[in-house]
Parts: structure tokens; sequence; C-alpha cells
């Protein structure tokens, strides 16, 4: 009896004092769809990113966000330029890879906004760095080239978050 007592009062000061989004994630950010929490270099970037994505796109389909957060398209407006919504370690097999490509040549992609998305948990490397997809990760760097960036901001944790933008080759000036 005293033991489940005490099991009972452990859940309650679990459920009263540490889920709390603001313990972990310190800042709400509030969008036309709704509210959450992130890091503050994120809730920073987040808007300037989607002010970017509604302003570039021209098909509503042109613009690929990598590794993730596949909420982006959601925030701006859009649809991923393929079904596979997030690039993450272990989403797209490596035979799917030229599908996946196929996909982005269909979608006519014009931009890539390629986040710097820490991917240890998956002991590789990021996909800038060839760590995974390479077919996809090459297929970008020589189709695509650097012309911007969003983030880091001043006081950032590490890894501060950073968002580059790279605009296919051959369209870059024609705006």
């Amino acid at each position: 009896m005293v033991a489940n007592l005490l099991i009972a009062e452990t859940a309650c000061c679990f459920i009263l004092f540490l889920p709390r989004p603001s313990f972990f994630l310190p800042t709400k950010l509030t969008t036309p769809n709704g509210s959450f929490y992130t890091r503050t270099d994120a809730a920073t970037i987040f808007p300037q990113i989607i002010s970017f994505m509604k302003s570039h796109t021209r098909n509503g389909k042109d613009i690929l966000v990598v590794p993730e957060p596949p909420s982006l398209y959601t925030f701006a407006g859009m649809d991923a330029p393929s079904r596979w919504y997030a690039l993450v370690p272990g989403y797209v097999a490596p035979e799917d890879e030229h599908r996946y490509i196929e996909d982005m040549v269909s979608s006519d992609v014009r931009y890539v906004l390629l986040s710097n998305r820490d991917v240890s948990e998956y002991k590789v490397r990021g996909l800038a760095l060839g760590g995974y997809n390479p077919t996809i990760s090459d297929w970008i760097m020589k189709n695509f080239a650097r012309i911007g960036q969003l983030g880091p901001i001043a006081g950032a944790p590490y890894p501060p978050y950073t968002m580059w933008i790279y605009e296919r080759k051959d369209l870059i000036g024609n705006n």
C-alpha cells in the first residue's frame, strides 16, 4: 500500500514538473498554423525561412528543405517536391536515391534549403558532408550553388541553427 502511494506521488510530481516545453525548448513560436516551443535561434530563423519560401516559390513545390523539418512546408503553405518530406539517415534507401532526384527534377526544384541538422544520433556525418545518401548529396552540390544563409544568431547554443540557401546553377540571376 505504501509503495503504491509512493509510486503515485512520484508520477504526479513528474507530470507536474518535468514535461514543461519551456524547460528544454524555451521560446514559443507562433505561426498562422499554431504555436510550438523551440530553441531561441530556430524561433528567430524560422520566420525568415518561411518568408523566403513564400516569396521565392513559383509552383508551390520547387523548394527542397533538407534534411528536415518538414513543418516548414506547412508553415509556408507549400508541398514537398516529392513524397519524401525529410532526408534524415535511413529515410531514403540507397536504391531509391535516383527516384528521389527524379522527383526533384520533375518538380522543377529551384532552391535547396540545407540546414546544419546534427545527425550524430545516427552515427554518420551530415548530408552536406556526404555522410549519407551520397548520390543525392552529390546531385545537390553539382547542380546548386550556395547563394546565402540564414543564421546563426549571436549567442545561440552549439551548434547554432543555420540554414544555407542553394539555387539551381542554371537559374542563378533569372528571378
